[in-house]
């Protein structure tokens, strides 16, 4: 179906729109968030041997080297950190979106207009929220050099095969390209619809070099430091019914995101019941393109599945709530509580769905578009009228989501710059903040974060901290009370200096005080979200002090 004949370029226009709702909004973030914090709070100290603890022991050496030259450009250049990070993080999303419209154009067979398509909805892709967090940089690169690694591969000289390898074999440092990247291939074999000796012997070689490339990264380098000690990736045997369970479940969780294919091919159906219908088209290509984009989101979170880990995009309240393994991305809507809230980091498990999911929505179209036609709409219009309400429902999602982490970054800046106006607590204090703010869909500011914001205020990292959110948070007590236990491990894995850097305490030496604030913070305006927190985000607003307390033991 050729849809080259619209009058109006849709599929540039909300593509454009797609870049200033998903990168855009990247840049206009003020402040980093989650682990991404560890990254900026050691460049800005310079103490940078701590990158090798946190990255190298984590087996991220490229994202080690990116790191490493960002930190030059900053003490040597006096470039900005996180503007020129952002800026990074803003290209490998528009990186991943040049990516996912070469492989729609090039495995796929889909024109530039339905690949353009396809473009456009991954930059509004809501998983990628998590960009708003430096963290996350490495998933996204490592997701670039899978798919530019496979597409060199489909070329004909023997030196951009050899590159395309070399790519796929860096983008191992991410475990789950291990079931993409062969995926890609037989994505490929469901398109062309036959194979031969050539495809089998080019696929053999995928998988060998997907295997060694894995085995390289994960036992030749390996990991070290508390991350071979947290347990991550451990894949879940189906050897007992509690194991079964949980990856049934979490399969399902995983499905939640299928029915965003659904919502342009049903506003058109009933669309057409109103008109008369034309004769259908042969779709058995377009059938194909469906059957490869599906095997390939199954590809990208095959790997979660397997290590029982899951961001779905709604969890019915059967399956329970909350911000741990299940975190969610949809709105709580309540009081009935259907869909728990904003998710947690654990959103980063969604980085290889994006693109994939991307491809099959458009396919979803073409094919509905072919199999159910109108007499009296063109074909190209009846496209362009599907993929438009499915932009515009997902771009709904990812508005909603990125205004979200613009909110709690204004929100967070505002308490940095009431504790700038106050003196020091007292060094190795225990410090709970209570902000009572508008309430967010996923109030989440812990340790780390707040660790942080006491460092931007005094320069210093000498204490253990956390925030509660009142009257959503657990009670002052409860808070209290973790806070002591966090410090109580703290202080058992001191000794290890990953685990003071993990923590941004390097300085913290317990003197049994503690400290609290409590701060009234308004919600965040228009010009705060565009303008302050980009540029100038001192002359954010500082949140008001309710109450403070200190108290040290008596010598």
């Amino acid at each position: 179906m050729s849809t080259n004949r619209q009058k109006v370029p849709w599929h540039l226009v909300f593509l454009v729109l797609g870049a200033l709702i998903g990168p855009g909004s990247v840049l206009l973030s003020g402040r980093d968030r989650w682990d991404g914090v560890i990254g900026d709070y050691l460049i800005q100290s310079n103490k940078l041997v701590g990158l090798s603890d946190w990255l190298q022991d984590s087996g991220w050496w490229l994202l080690w080297g990116l790191m490493r030259g960002l930190a030059w450009l900053v003490h040597h250049a006096g470039v900005d950190y996180w503007i020129t990070l952002k800026i990074v993080i803003a290209a490998i999303m528009g990186w991943i979106a040049w990516e996912t419209f070469r492989l729609a154009k090039d495995v796929f067979r889909m024109d530039e207009v339905q690949a353009c398509w396809a473009a456009a909805l991954t930059l509004v892709f809501p998983g990628y929220v998590l960009f708003h967090a430096s963290c996350h940089v490495g998933v996204g690169l490592f997701l670039v050099f899978a798919l530019l690694g496979y597409r060199m591969t489909l070329g004909a000289g023997p030196w951009r095969m050899a590159a395309g390898l070399v790519l796929i074999g860096l983008s191992f440092q991410m475990n789950s390209n291990l079931v993409l990247v062969p995926a890609l291939e037989l994505a490929r074999w469901v398109l062309a619809g036959r194979t031969d000796r050539a495809d089998r012997k080019r696929f053999l070689g995928l998988l060998a070099v997907a295997v060694a490339g894995y085995f390289f990264w994960k036992l030749v380098v390996g990991t070290g430091g508390v991350y071979s000690e947290a347990g991550y990736n451990h894949i879940v045997w189906p050897v007992d019914m509690a194991s079964i369970k949980k990856l049934l479940v979490t399969s399902v969780l995983w499905a939640s995101w299928l029915p965003l294919l659904l919502l342009g091919p049903v506003v058109w159906l009933a669309c057409r019941a109103g008109f008369p219908r034309g004769p259908a088209e042969a779709a058995a290509t377009a059938r194909q393109q469906l059957l490869a984009g599906l095997l390939l989101c199954g590809a990208a979170v095959l790997a979660y599945i397997a290590a029982g880990k899951a961001a779905p995009f709604f969890v019915p309240t059967v399956f329970g709530t909350g911000g741990s393994v299940y975190a969610t991305f949809a709105m709580e809507f309540r009081p009935g509580n259907f869909f728990s809230g904003l998710a947690s980091p654990q959103i980063r498990h969604t980085i290889l769905l994006g693109p994939m999911l991307s491809i099959s929505m458009v396919a979803a179209c073409i094919y509905v578009a072919r199999r159910f036609p109108s007499a009296r709409i063109a074909p190209a219009a009846a496209l362009s009228l599907m993929l438009g309400v499915t932009w515009v429902h997902q771009s709904g999602w990812a508005l909603w989501a990125h205004h979200e982490k613009l909110v709690q970054g204004a929100l967070d800046q505002s308490v940095v710059n009431a504790l700038k106006k106050l003196p020091p607590p007292p060094d190795g204090a225990s410090i709970l903040i209570e902000r009572r703010q508008p309430q967010l869909q996923k109030d989440w500011t812990g340790t780390l974060e707040t660790n942080f914001m006491l460092y931007e205020a005094y320069g210093r990292a000498a204490w253990i901290a956390d925030t509660v959110f009142a009257p959503t948070g657990p009670s002052h007590g409860i808070a209290l009370a973790l806070l002591e236990e966090n410090k109580a491990g703290f202080l058992r894995w001191a000794p290890k200096k990953d685990i003071r850097i993990f923590h941004i305490a390097d300085d913290f030496t317990d003197s049994r005080c503690t400290a609290g604030y409590v701060f009234e913070l308004a919600k965040p305006g228009a010009m705060d979200l565009l303008w302050r927190m980009p540029f100038a985000p001192a002359s954010v607003a500082p949140a008001t002090l309710v109450s403070s307390s200190r108290q040290c033991p008596k010598v």
